[in-house]
């Protein structure tokens, strides 16, 4: 991947979390499976677990399809657990 496609990525991100918390959801905020898969992919392989037992080998891309639905379903609803 190109660092200017990068920084875009970035930046829409930071975005997300700036914009949404002052404005209402349009399709323009909403996260697609492209930029969650894109995170995905970028987490580093053969890592220790995390605190719930997790690593990055357990998130499968085809996962991004599903976690993008449920952060829009998080953003839509305001509610975050």
């Amino acid at each position: 991947m190109i660092p200017t496609e990068r920084n875009h990525l970035k930046s829409r991100t930071l975005n997300h979390a700036v914009l949404l918390r002052f404005t209402y959801i349009t399709d323009a905020h909403k996260f697609d499976t492209e930029l969650v898969g894109y995170f995905i992919m970028g987490l580093k392989q053969g890592k220790a677990l995390d605190i719930d037992g997790l690593s990055a080998e357990h998130l499968h891309p085809t996962l991004s399809v599903i976690l993008a639905k449920l952060f829009n379903l998080m953003m839509s609803s305001t509610f975050v657990l």
